[in-house]
Formats: structure tokens, C-alpha cells, sequence
């Protein structure tokens, strides 16, 4: 017998919310996988294997602009969402996904949202403060910001919604090498 859950059983059991019988008879050989948006890496092969099983009779490729949203999204709701957008896709694409096939959420997602959830530092680490946390993000949202537009610090600011000179500023005071970054 395979059992799924997500969430974490033996604190259900602690705190008496779960039978400690049943979760001793599921618990044989535990299984962490972690969820989709820990291990973007894993988004082009099942992307792939759902197209193909869901289109078998098409060869639906993917843009490197839309693979790029697709591993960029956070994925809310796991594996299945991915399946079932790719079964959407497996529909109405032809011949290739282009990031105007994908669903509005994963297309349009703010991508400031995108790096405050991909800054596992900011809200992982022990002991760091708000200030720290908002430096952290900034930081990251620059160099991303950056890294995006090739060093092009105008185009980034422009990203980021910022005017030049204040960009400017905030890579000063933080010291960011921008060759680096391109």
C-alpha cells in the first residue's frame, strides 16, 4: 500500500489528530519528495512525459521562452497542476507551446512575487531580522533583474519599476558587482 500526504503525519499524532496505530502500519518505508517548486529541474521531464501521454498521436514541443515561465512558476498546486496544465496544453497546442498557450497565472505571475518565494535565504534563515529580510529581497531582486536583462542596468530598473538613479543607488549601497551578473 503507497499513502500520500501532505502534511507531516507524525505531528498530527503528537498532537493527537491522527491514530498513532494507523500511522505505524502506513509508516514502513517513509518517502519525502519534495514539492515541485524545490526541484524545478523536474519540470521539463514531466512536462514532456504528460505531453506525450496525454497527445501521443502530436509531437508538442516547448518554447524556450515558455519552458522558462513553466520553471519559473511556483506551482501551487504541485505535480497535479502541472499535469493537468499539460493535459490543457495537450489539447489546444498544435505544435509548439509558446508562452501565450499557458494559463494567465503561470504567463503574468508578478515576478516579484516569483523571487521573494524563490529567496529561500530571506525567510529560512534563523535570526534575520525585517530590515534583513528586505535587504536580502532587494538584493535578490537586482541581481535577478540584472541577470535578465544582460547588465543592462536601465532595462533593469525599468523591470523592477525603479528609475535609474535610485537602481543605481541600491547597487551601490549594496555593493553588487554587476559583470558578475551578465
Amino acid at each position: 500500500m503507497i499513502t500520500a500526504s501532505k502534511v507531516e503525519l507524525k505531528e498530527l499524532v503528537d498532537a493527537g489528530r491522527f491514530r498513532l496505530d494507523l500511522y505505524y502500519r502506513i509508516n514502513v518505508i517513509p518517502i519525502f519528495i519534495p514539492p515541485l517548486r524545490e526541484r524545478p529541474e523536474d519540470i521539463p521531464l514531466l512536462m514532456e512525459h504528460y505531453l506525450r501521454h496525454y497527445a501521443p498521436d502530436k509531437e508538442i514541443k516547448i518554447s524556450n521562452d515558455a519552458l522558462k515561465l513553466l520553471v519559473q512558476y511556483h506551482w501551487p498546486g504541485n505535480v497535479r497542476e502541472l499535469k493537468n496544465v499539460a493535459q490543457r496544453l495537450a489539447i489546444f497546442v498544435k505544435d509548439t507551446i509558446e508562452p501565450k498557450d499557458l494559463p494567465v497565472e503561470i504567463n503574468f505571475e508578478n515576478p516579484i512575487q516569483l523571487i521573494a518565494r524563490a529567496c529561500k535565504h530571506c525567510f529560512i534563515h534563523d535570526g534575520m531580522d525585517f530590515n534583513q529580510a528586505v535587504s536580502c529581497l532587494e538584493i535578490n531582486l537586482i541581481r535577478e533583474a540584472l541577470k535578465n536583462s544582460k547588465g543592462n542596468q536601465s532595462k533593469a530598473a525599468k523591470s523592477l519599476g525603479l528609475s535609474l538613479s535610485t537602481f543605481r543607488d541600491k547597487i551601490k549601497k549594496y555593493k553588487i558587482e554587476i559583470e558578475r551578473l551578465s
